[in-house]
């Protein structure tokens, strides 16, 4: 690459975040919507307090190298690991990168949203101003 003073240098540029919205998140993690990509909480814990493994990295690349040979040993592994069958995903040969890692907060729907829904709640309980001045 060229650097800024003009002179070419050897650069080898690592993967090391990806930024998007959930949707993207889960087609990026080959997850399923409605599942973590970064994490093996159950759906219905979605958004719930507590502490769960990371999805295993390794045995997401052991699965995907069986992508090139027959296709109902590949889609049984998929299944049992719980991701898309996915014919070799982008990042399966970048070095140093574990996708699951990767993956950086939804900002706009996990943040912000949850503070507008807390504070939609929060002004239209009794305590604040209810429902009837708010609707009006």
């Amino acid at each position: 690459m060229v650097s800024s003073d003009g002179v070419w240098r050897c650069c080898h540029p690592i993967f090391t975040c990806f930024v998007g919205d959930y949707p993207k998140q889960a087609l990026v993690t080959c997850t399923y919507q409605g599942h973590c990509p970064k994490c093996l909480v159950p759906p219905d814990r979605l958004g719930k307090p507590g502490s769960f493994p990371p999805w295993d990295y390794d045995k997401a690349i052991e699965m995907y190298s069986l992508a090139g040979g027959n296709v109902h040993p590949f889609h049984a592994a998929c299944r049992e690991a719980g991701l898309k069958p996915v014919f070799h995903p982008f990042w399966e040969t970048f070095p140093l990168v574990d996708i699951f890692l990767s993956i950086t907060p939804d900002i706009l729907h996990q943040l912000l949203q949850g503070v507008m829904k807390h504070l939609i709640s929060w002004l239209t309980s009794p305590l604040a101003f209810g429902p009837a001045k708010i609707n009006t």
